[in-house]
């Protein structure tokens, strides 16, 4: 019997950002961006997204990092939105 696939995060997401658990970060980072893509990590807070930045700066990741400051919850306006993510 196949377990039901997890449903990705609902809350506090910018729009066009992919979902991505930070355990997956080196498996799932694409090979088909321009070398001078900028990867900004964010979460609702802020730790996940610096542990993710980390992580990936940490693989050696060839691309410019960044860690959203005070996560989504920080960004005042309406560019936040909420509903499900696409996954990466």
């Amino acid at each position: 019997m196949a377990a039901p696939k997890p449903k990705p995060p609902r809350r506090f997401t910018i729009p066009s950002s992919l979902s991505c658990p930070n355990a997956e970060l080196g498996l799932r980072l694409s090979d088909a961006l321009d070398a001078d893509t900028m990867i900004v990590m964010h979460c609702a807070g802020r730790t996940r997204s610096i542990i993710g930045t980390e992580t990936l700066r940490a693989l050696g990741t060839p691309y410019p990092l960044a860690a959203l400051e005070n996560g989504t919850q920080g960004i005042s306006g309406n560019t936040v939105q909420t509903g499900f993510l696409p996954t990466a």
